[in-house]
C-alpha cells in the first residue's frame, strides 16, 4: 500500500521516535513527514519540513494545506495525517478509492489525531480554494462556530487542524466518512486500543498500560512515589 504520514510535531517530541519506528514497522515503504514547530534531530527515513507557526490563525487553513501538499509531493496513492500521540497497532485492511477523509467522525469533523484522505480528496481540496478561503480569518463565521472550544482556541491566536479542514471539505463538497479501524478520542484512549489500526491519543510510551482511567494512572504513579519516598527514607535509618 502505498501510504504517506505526515505528523504535526507541536509538543510531545518524546513520543515521536516510538511512534515513527511502529509506522515503519508496520508499513515498510511508507513516507513520513514531520512538520515541526522547532527544529530537532529525527528518525532515519523521515522527512522533516521547515519549521512555520502554521497554527497562528491568521493564517487561516495553512497546517491543512502544507500537509496536503507534502503528501501530493510523495507520490503516494494514500494519506494519514497522526500526531505524536497516536498510535499504530496494525496496517489498515481497508482504504477508500473514491475521493473522501476519513478517520473517526466526531459531530461535522473528524478527530485530529488520525485523518486519512485519497489522491483525489487532497488535490480537491486544494484546488477548491477553501484552504485560502478569506472566511477563515473570521473564526466564528467558518471553522469555529458557535463551539465554546473552539473559540477558546481562536481567542488564543490558534486554529484547530479538524475544524479547519472539515469546514473547507464543506465548502468543497469532499465526504468526511467514518472509519471502523480508526479510533481518535479527544481526551482519553479506548479501553481495548489493539481492536484498531490506529487509535488516540497516547499521552505515555507503555501503550499497552495506557488503557487503565486516568485517575487510577495517577492513583497508581502517587503509590509508587510514596513507596519510594519510604523505601529511601528507610534505607537512610
Amino acid at each position: 500500500m502505498s501510504v504517506c504520514f505526515t505528523m504535526s510535531v507541536v509538543d510531545e517530541y518524546d513520543l515521536v521516535d516510538d511512534r515513527v519506528a511502529r509506522l515503519q514497522a508496520i508499513y515498510r515503504d511508507c513516507r513520513i513527514v514531520v512538520l515541526p514547530e522547532r527544529c530537532g534531530a529525527w528518525p532515519r527515513g523521515v522527512e522533516a519540513l521547515p519549521v512555520e507557526r502554521r497554527y497562528a490563525v491568521g493564517k487561516a487553513g495553512l497546517v491543512v494545506e502544507r500537509h496536503l501538499e507534502a503528501f501530493l509531493a510523495s507520490g503516494c496513492a494514500w494519506w494519514l495525517k497522526v500526531d505524536p500521540d497516536t498510535v499504530a497497532w496494525r496496517p489498515l485492511q481497508h482504504l477508500p478509492e473514491d475521493a473522501c477523509f476519513f478517520g473517526t467522525l466526531h459531530g461535522q469533523s473528524l478527530e485530529g489525531g488520525c485523518i486519512g484522505g485519497t489522491r483525489a480528496a487532497a488535490e480537491a481540496l486544494l484546488e477548491s480554494g477553501a484552504l485560502r478561503s478569506p472566511s477563515l480569518l473570521d473564526p466564528a463565521a467558518s471553522w469555529a462556530g458557535d463551539d465554546p472550544h473552539l473559540m477558546a482556541r481562536a481567542e488564543a491566536g490558534l486554529v484547530s487542524f479538524s475544524a479547519v479542514h472539515a469546514w473547507a471539505c464543506r465548502e468543497a463538497g469532499i465526504e468526511l466518512r467514518d472509519h471502523p479501524e480508526i479510533r481518535s478520542e479527544l481526551r482519553h484512549p479506548p479501553d481495548d486500543p489493539w481492536r484498531w489500526a490506529f487509535t488516540h491519543p497516547h499521552k505515555w510510551l507503555d501503550v499497552e498500560e495506557e488503557p487503565l482511567p486516568v485517575g487510577e494512572r495517577y492513583a497508581a504513579g502517587e503509590r509508587i512515589a510514596r513507596t519510594d519516598l519510604h523505601v529511601t527514607t528507610s534505607a537512610a535509618r
